[in-house]
């Protein structure tokens, strides 16, 4: 996305940090290539992943666009996602749809909360807390972020 985005697959983590004020449906799809391209040279693909969206988020063709991309490539959905938001409203919305699923895959946690994030994700995903915590700040400073 233009140096917009970091993506990084540390064993069963994805980590995504965008920073991208606009998502274009062409940024998207090489990012959900580019993903699946690092998870075959990994040799597995991540069960779990960490989202941070700062500025856009993808809109409703890019999440269709999403689904019909792991449907063709066969990746299989992750058990447990994590969005880190700052935005009230986002992880609102997140919370509420807990409150309807409580046995939703998706929560949500302020930035501050990286390792009550990543806590989480490691009840389901065989990852190194400390080292995707050290991975998340390297995005958050290449990124240009505090």
């Amino acid at each position: 996305m233009a140096g917009a985005q970091y993506y990084r697959q540390i064993d069963d983590l994805a980590i995504n940090l965008c920073v991208a004020r606009k998502i274009s449906d062409a940024h998207w799809r090489e990012f959900l290539s580019g993903s699946v391209r690092l998870s075959h040279e990994l040799g597995h693909h991540a069960n779990v992943a960490i989202n941070g969206f700062v500025h856009a988020y993808p809109n409703p063709v890019q999440r269709r666009i999403t689904v019909d991309f792991l449907q063709t490539t066969k990746v299989p959905p992750v058990e447990r996602m994590g969005l880190v938001s700052d935005n009230s409203f986002v992880r609102g919305a997140i919370i509420a749809l807990n409150w309807i699923l409580p046995k939703a895959k998706v929560r949500s946690f302020e930035s501050s909360d990286i390792v009550g994030c990543l806590t989480w994700l490691r009840e389901v995903g065989e990852f190194d807390i400390k080292s995707a915590t050290d991975a998340w700040q390297a995005a958050r400073v290449s990124l240009g972020l505090k």
